[in-house]
């Protein structure tokens, strides 16, 4: 059975366009940049982490990982 996320494609394309390319951000200002609850965002971003297209650090930033 596929992996279930539990937030839809397009919230996570949102959510992934709210992270710069360079550093990273909080899940506040995540949430604040793309317009949506913090804990949408939240989900949306640790959907991103099981896709393996984001990381998160130990200071609580998420980051996109590099492509390649």
């Amino acid at each position: 059975m596929p992996d279930q996320y539990k937030t839809t494609d397009l919230i996570q394309g949102k959510v992934l366009a709210a992270l710069p390319w360079e550093g990273g951000r909080k899940t506040e200002a995540v949430a604040r940049h793309a317009q949506l609850s913090e804990d949408i965002a939240r989900s949306a971003l640790e959907d991103l982490v099981k896709r393996g297209m984001v990381t998160i650090d130990d200071q609580n930033y998420w980051r996109k990982k590099p492509v390649g």
